[in-house]
């Protein structure tokens, strides 16, 4: 079956949720030989849709060949596409190593203020969540400040608060 067939079998015999799963599915696979007719998979979808469809597609592509992935995102030139499938990279990289994404991140930054607070966030979030002071480093050392307040805000999300103690009663 092409590329084509499954696209035309899923848009008519799925439901929007299953829709967008399989799509994702036929773009990974697609992603790997066409780049450039994986992302075309999400051209007719509603904006949402098309957005999450490009975050899922770069954040698979991103696990199995991360390298790949990021090489063709560099390339793309309309900056809001860019723009998602650096979320959907940044996204996969994060949860599996949060350093490397933040170095993704210092190296290809989302190109709108918008998109770059929102994933200094999620790295800073996740990366709290493992590593407190890490993730503090990071954000200080980000040179924006709408993306330091961000990652900030990240840690203040996910990180453990408290010194650590608990008091209990009794003659112990």
């Amino acid at each position: 079956i092409t590329a084509a067939q499954a696209v035309a079998r899923t848009q008519q015999n799925t439901d929007g949720n299953r829709r967008g799963e399989l799509f994702v599915r036929i773009g990974t696979k697609l992603a790997s030989e066409d780049p450039n007719a994986a992302v075309a998979l999400g051209t007719g979808m509603r904006s949402w849709e098309r957005q999450q469809f490009l975050e899922d597609l770069a954040s698979q592509w991103s696990e199995s060949s991360p390298d790949q992935a990021r090489r063709w995102i560099a390339t793309v030139e309309d900056a809001q596409t860019r723009d998602a499938l650096l979320a959907g990279m940044l996204q996969a990289e994060v949860k599996n190593n949060p350093a490397a994404a933040a170095a993704s991140f210092a190296s290809m930054p989302p190109s709108t203020p918008s998109a770059r607070s929102q994933a200094a966030m999620r790295i800073a979030s996740e990366w709290a969540a493992r590593d407190t002071l890490a993730a503090m480093r990071w954000a200080e050392s980000l040179p924006g400040e709408a993306e330091r307040n961000a990652a900030s805000q990240g840690i203040r999300n996910a990180a453990p608060v408290g010194i650590g103690v608990m008091l209990t009663s009794g003659s112990d």
